[in-house]
């Protein structure tokens, strides 16, 4: 198992997601929920991680609403 934390690990999935284009500008996020099932974590964890990739400039949304990769228009 790796040493990083669930956090860290659903915010390298998600970046790398991002990056390789699977998911680009514009994109709208599965729900928390998905991400959750997705992850094989809590909702915490999501909204833990949700908050550093809107930090990071990878995601908009707000809270309670859809995310979606920065970078395109909706």
């Amino acid at each position: 198992m790796s040493g990083k934390s669930l956090r860290a690990q659903v915010i390298e999935s998600i970046r790398e997601k991002i990056e390789s284009g699977v998911w680009p500008p514009g994109h709208k996020l599965p729900t928390k929920r998905e991400l959750a099932v997705m992850h094989g974590v809590s909702i915490a964890v999501i909204d833990a991680a949700m908050i550093e990739l809107r930090a990071a400039g990878l995601v908009r949304g707000q809270q309670g609403k859809a995310v979606y990769v920065a970078g395109g228009e909706v």
